[in-house]
């Protein structure tokens, strides 16, 4: 990463961020937290924060510890998963995109045109695991940033359960090590 180019710039999918609350909520808002202190720029992509249950419950505190460094996008709400077990089992079993990773994809996807600016790093709190597509369609951003830097290649090395749908994004092979 090149010092003329600034900081290097970390994009955040985080569904679960605040003002909700609970243990994935801190974990995320503590990344958020840190990173800018490490010297990295955030922006921190996320869902509406609307409180709604209690799994999500609000916490306006967290909000507060996050800090004013660091820009956040919201995107609307996507819908809620299937209700019934037969229609979870069936989109399990069928390996089917439920509505909330179609709309939340959807949502992010549309914010590209904004990110065509460096992209370092996407991360990506798999929680809900539905994340993983949206992280993985971003993944050519990556290759944007890389060809701005004049590097040449990009190699994504077997680590994780990204790993063979960045590679088939950026259309290089999986590195096993």
């Amino acid at each position: 990463m090149s010092d003329v180019a600034g900081p290097p710039r970390v994009v955040m999918l985080a569904y679960h961020f605040p003002p909700l609350g609970g243990g994935g909520v801190q974990r995320n808002a503590a990344f958020a937290r840190e990173l800018p202190e490490l010297g990295y720029e955030l922006l921190v992509i996320t869902g509406s924060g609307t409180a709604s249950g209690r799994w999500t419950p609000a916490d306006l505190g967290l909000l507060d510890e996050a800090g004013d460094s660091i820009d956040v996008w919201r995107v609307p709400e996507p819908r809620a998963p299937a209700q019934t077990s037969w229609r979870r089992r069936l989109d399990a079993v069928l390996m089917l995109r439920t509505d909330f990773e179609r709309d939340w994809t959807r949502e992010v996807m549309a914010l590209q045109p904004k990110l065509q600016e460096r992209v370092d790093l996407i991360y990506a709190s798999l929680v809900p695991y539905e994340l993983a597509e949206t992280a993985a369609r971003l993944a050519p951003l990556l290759r944007q940033t890389a060809e701005w830097q004049g590097l040449g290649d990009i190699e994504v090395m077997d680590r994780g359960d990204l790993a063979a749908a960045v590679a088939s994004e950026l259309g290089v092979s999986v590195i096993r090590v």
